[in-house]
């Protein structure tokens, strides 16, 4: 495994806003749960989707000093070390998580009662009156605990009570929310989010986002004067906001900071709340970033891409997400971190593929004149100092680092690129987005059926081709509802109608009274969504992102208007989208001290846009430079790589006159978007191998298979 550090250096030169307390808060907030735990001895048992993010916020090392000396993970059919004085469970609120907790804490508690049995067999006392639970000779059970992240919900509180271990562990709560994973990249890490909203019609993620974004105006940016957004989930995090802000006030919370350089001036101008029911076009879209384009074919795990050697000197990078295939032991398994500490990386992540390779190309040329000029000059004539620079830079690119590390992965992504299947998938999407025939289309998700590809990667096509096309010929929508049950069994089905209940998957005349059916029809020409020339080796627009088809990403035009003033001068285009009407507010407080949201006034932020356009960073005077304003984007749902490269590359624009920062509640790719809409572990449907988790089957009860 990889020894580089889990830790992303938030205080890069730069960085617009510097989150590094976001981490002290959070380390502060888990070693106050660890404190608690009186024992001498003690087991952590974390839920693996939680893992990544107290990698985030605290070191292995740190734990152990607060006397963690076990760390597991939380999985059915595991035994627990019953030798401990306290185990804490760490885990997210969910109701897979209980069940798990209660057979662990099931199964130590009639251990130790059948040791009491035996106990008390051996010295014939046992009679129908004494204590089964309590024996003078018999150790106690560990003191359990159960804390969950960010909040103990009802709900769960409701679980454990009926799976009957509530008296037998205590509750506790580790308020985690938007976890800096670089300077300019907050995550919720909330995977679960797009579901809940669109499949579900859960709120919950507003409440989590609202929350989030609470607390990080009241300890780290300080309150922001305007808001705005659109979708449906957008306004209710607003809301939320809002309320929020006066319980804090009634209660007595800490007012919010003014960190800025004037006073109660904020770190961020504005706050775009974007929800991803209004663009779910782009993450069907193949991105064509470099990291964008790893994260597609690879896949990116808690930002570690795995590469696995085998044997014969063959080198052969898996998915983060795979385990590798039956019958093929790796010779040797290498996880490497992606992130902006790899200066490399750093570089070329944003970079359209082609052009990421043709730096690369360059800076292994250069290392190679590099070496040469030092392997043909007299050792007399060299300067100690430049031999050493050269010895420190290959050293920092060798051993699977370092343009040795990206070279190999450029390498593996360009030979995966120029497949047939690939190549073809490509076209397919070019056709979706340009509005080409829809019979060529069909036929490719017919053939990735056929062939096997997985549910989602040929449900991401389909799913594609309805939002573009207006919906799917009727027959043909059938046709492929037909042929997924038929190879991906009875969950097939299933998936198709909750993919339609979330409007990702539909035909024509099925869909034919939604008022956004043809919604990409309406505003693809008014907001530009397609290019016709584009160059993989410019970046001067967004759509470098999606060089294949020439695609600008929806979400992030709807961004450029947002920063452009006022909805109302968009309002007629931006009405046909999805996600209901736009809103625009300012936060701030009346003159009792009472929290409260006002009209939008743009006057500050244009005026520092305009400044900031004036004055660029090459001006002889640099004492004259104006600072661009800091806008907040926040994707509820999920946001792509290429969507977060479009943004950077609008910063480091003198024409946007903006500096953008990104919060989410995951990054995300749309084969892990449907990954996690799949029906087939959430509906308790298995693998044999798996086991029934016992997940309620009475969920069947409310869909309608007959029109199936």
């Amino acid at each position: 495994m990889s020894t580089q550090n889990p830790f992303t250096d938030l205080t890069q030169t730069g960085a617009t806003v510097d989150f590094s307390k976001l981490r002290e808060i959070y380390k502060r907030n888990i070693l106050k749960v660890v404190n608690k735990l009186k024992g001498r001895k003690k087991s952590l048992i974390l839920d693996k989707k939680i893992s990544a993010v107290l990698n985030q916020c605290i070191q292995t090392q740190t734990l152990k000093q607060h006397g963690i000396d076990q760390l597991y993970y939380l999985e059915p059919g595991g035994e627990l070390d019953a030798s401990v004085d306290d185990v804490l469970f760490f885990c997210r609120p969910r109701y897979e998580m209980m069940k798990t907790i209660a057979e662990h804490v099931l199964s130590l508690r009639d251990a130790r009662r059948n040791l009491i049995r035996s106990v008390r067999e051996q010295e014939q006392k046992m009679t129908s009156v004494v204590d089964i639970d309590e024996h003078p000779d018999v150790a106690p059970l560990p003191t359990m605990t159960v804390c969950m992240v960010p909040r103990v919900t009802s709900l769960c509180m409701k679980f454990l009570e009926n799976l009957g271990i509530r008296d037998l562990v205590k509750l506790r709560q580790c308020d985690i929310n938007f976890i800096p994973i670089e300077p300019d990249v907050l995550t919720l890490e909330y995977e679960s989010a797009f579901r809940e909203i669109a499949c579900e019609g859960h709120n919950m993620p507003a409440y989590y986002v609202a929350s989030a974004l609470h607390k990080l105006q009241r300890d780290i940016i300080g309150l922001v004067p305007l808001v705005k957004g659109k979708g449906r989930l957008a306004k209710d995090v607003s809301e939320i906001m809002l309320r929020l802000r006066r319980e804090a006030i009634v209660e007595g919370e800490v007012d919010m900071i003014e960190p800025g350089e004037e006073a109660g001036e904020s770190l961020v101008d504005a706050i775009v709340l974007l929800d991803r029911e209004v663009d779910t076009i782009t993450p069907f879209c193949t991105q064509l970033t470099y990291e964008g384009l790893t994260d597609e074919i690879l896949g990116i795990k808690n930002g570690v891409v795995t590469i696995k050697l085998r044997s014969g000197d063959e080198e052969e990078y898996a998915s983060s997400e795979d385990d590798g295939e039956v019958g093929k032991s790796p010779k040797k398994i290498i996880k490497s971190r992606l992130s902006s500490n790899d200066i490399l990386f750093k570089e070329i992540r944003d970079l359209n593929f082609g052009k990421a390779c043709s730096v690369l190309r360059d800076r292994s040329t250069e290392m190679q004149a590099h070496y040469q000029a030092l392997k043909e000059g007299k050792v007399e004539d060299q300067n100690v100092s430049e031999i050493g620079d050269f010895v420190r830079k290959l050293k920092g690119n060798i051993g699977g680092a370092g343009l040795d590390l990206h070279s190999t992965l450029a390498k593996t992504l360009l030979d995966k690129s120029k497949s047939y299947f690939f190549r073809q998938k490509l076209e397919m999407e070019r056709h979706c987005i340009e509005g080409g025939p829809i019979d060529p289309v069909i036929s490719q998700i017919e053939e990735m059926i056929y062939r096997g590809e997985s549910w989602e990667m040929a449900m991401k096509l389909a799913c594609l081709a309805s939002q573009t096309y207006g919906g799917l010929p009727e027959k043909k929508f059938d046709s492929i509802r037909t042929d997924a049950m038929h190879a991906y069994g009875a969950v097939g089905i299933l998936n198709s109608i909750v993919l339609e209940t979330a409007g990702l998957f539909y035909g024509k005349e099925s869909s034919a009274e939604s008022p956004n059916r043809l919604a990409y029809q309406n505003v693809k020409k008014p907001l530009k969504l397609v290019v016709d020339s584009v160059s993989e080796e410019s970046s001067s627009d967004i759509t470098f992102a999606y060089s294949s088809s020439g695609y600008a990403p929806l979400s992030i035009r709807v961004i450029q208007s947002a920063i452009r003033g006022s909805w109302k001068h968009h309002e007629e285009t931006l009405k046909h989208l999805r996600g209901g009407e736009l809103f625009e507010l300012g936060q701030s407080l009346n003159e009792y001290g009472g929290a409260v949201q006002t009209s939008a006034n743009y006057h500050s932020l244009s005026k520092k846009i305009s400044l900031a356009k004036e004055t660029t960073k090459s001006s002889l005077d640099i004492s004259g430079y104006k600072k661009k304003p800091v806008v907040l984007v926040c994707f509820i749902g999920g946001v792509t790589s290429a969507e977060i490269a479009c943004l950077r590359q609008m910063s480091k624009s003198n024409d946007v006159g903006v500096d953008f920062i990104v919060s989410t509640t995951k990054v995300i790719t749309g084969e892990n978007l449907l990954r996690n809409i799949n029906q087939k572990e959430d509906l308790g449907i298995y693998d044999e191998s798996d086991g029934d988790r016992g997940v309620p089957w009475s969920i069947f009860g409310n869909m309608n298979l007959a029109k199936q």
